[in-house]
């Protein structure tokens, strides 16, 4: 078994942990992309009055998960593991709609308020 001390040891752990840090890079990258699209989404849904909130979308995202998982995966991901992991997307992204309408509606209210002064 080889020891912590061992340089061979400690370039593998270095090599797996810089692979294992690009990925969450990527992902990262991915999620904020897929937030901004959401997001961009949102504002165009609130301002023609549609509900932000579509619970056949989600429905849809997560079983176009499951069948990409399925398709594609290599066995190590289960779809119990893809679908905790989307519902975790989906949560992330929500927030981040729901915080925009805030804010637009904020600066909304504060426009009619200034008009009206």
């Amino acid at each position: 078994m080889a020891k912590l001390t061992d340089p061979f040891y400690s370039s593998a752990v270095k090599a797996n942990r810089e692979n294992i840090d690009n990925c969450d890079g990527h992902l990262l990258d991915d999620l904020q992309t897929r937030v901004m699209f959401a997001v961009a989404f949102a504002r165009t849904k609130h301002s023609l009055g549609l509900p932000i909130e579509d619970p056949k979308r989600e429905a849809q995202v997560r079983k176009n998960a499951v069948s990409f998982i399925k398709k594609h995966g290599c066995g190590l991901i289960t779809t119990d593991d893809i679908s905790e992991y989307i519902d975790i997307v989906i949560k992330i992204t929500k927030r981040a709609e729901e915080r925009e309408i805030a804010e637009m509606e904020k600066e909304n209210e504060s426009s009619r308020t200034a008009q009206t002064h």
